[in-house]
């Protein structure tokens, strides 16, 4: 398969994961505020707001690919650096959001983890793309990306932690983090194989996919969006087992205790 054609499938790929993670959002959003019982308005519009914000950032970081918006000789690294730390930011304001954490307490538990297994389809496609020699062996599972032990495991965590009760809830919340760590580790480990000032990796494939549409939307938009799933979930995990008074996160309120009647 020539590198054209590989370019070509990863392509669409990419642009199919990005359209299915915005239609999952859409409708797991709507279907969290109909449970809060929400007026039909209210979910609509909000959906629709959610679409818009994801649309438009896909839109602004895909036209960055497009326009010389840096200069050439940094474009790449600055490129993925803004990329990254704009949409962390936003997970770090809505991972806040007290009308959020309601929201995501009336969603499903197992939502949140077997949405990962479409890790496994995007690891996949990075190792395809470092055999025909396009991406950094580093960036693959044969180098540090440990992405597609996530997407594999997903769907078992779910079953075993909340359908079937097999497994301890805390094991979950395990999974969430070291899940978690795994994309700060790419996202670390594509940031050193990008052209630039940090650049470390001496190898004769630097990573340009920081620079290339729609690949650029891996490091600004779809990493971001697992390791917020993640928050996510740890958020929704914490929030059940009584413990996220200890992490600043929204409690349930204590029910007051009803006094004896006096005889």
């Amino acid at each position: 398969m020539g590198e054209i054609s590989v370019i070509a499938v990863a392509a669409v790929l990419l642009l199919s994961i990005v359209s299915l993670l915005v239609g999952l959002t859409y409708r797991a959003l709507r279907l969290g505020m109909r449970r809060m019982r929400y007026s039909s308005s209210s979910v609509r519009y909000t959906g629709y707001a959610a679409v818009f914000v994801m649309v438009g950032w896909l839109l602004f970081t895909g036209f960055i690919s497009f326009v010389d918006f840096f200069p050439k000789r940094y474009l790449p690294f600055l490129s993925s650096t803004i990329g990254v730390i704009i949409p962390l930011v936003s997970v770090f304001y809505l991972y806040n959001s007290g009308k959020l954490t309601k929201v995501i307490m009336k969603m499903t538990k197992q939502w949140f983890i077997n949405i990962h297994f479409i890790r496994v389809f995007i690891e996949l496609m990075l190792w395809f793309m470092f055999i025909d020699g396009i991406v950094p062996k580093q960036m693959t599972l044969e180098g540090f990306n440990f992405d597609i032990v996530f997407g594999l495991s997903a769907p078992f965590v779910a079953y075993r932690c909340f359908k079937s009760k097999e497994w301890p809830i805390r094991l979950a919340l395990v999974w969430n983090i070291f899940g978690a760590l795994s994309l700060v580790v790419f996202i670390i480990t594509s940031l050193l194989s990008t052209d630039g000032p940090l650049f470390v990796f001496e190898n004769d494939v630097p990573n340009r996919l920081a620079i290339q549409f729609p690949f650029i939307w891996l490091q600004t938009f779809i990493v971001p969006f697992f390791l917020f799933i993640h928050f996510l979930s740890i958020k929704q995990i914490l929030y059940r087992t009584g413990e996220s008074s200890e992490f600043n996160f929204v409690t349930p309120q204590k029910r007051k205790r009803r006094s004896a009647p006096r005889s």
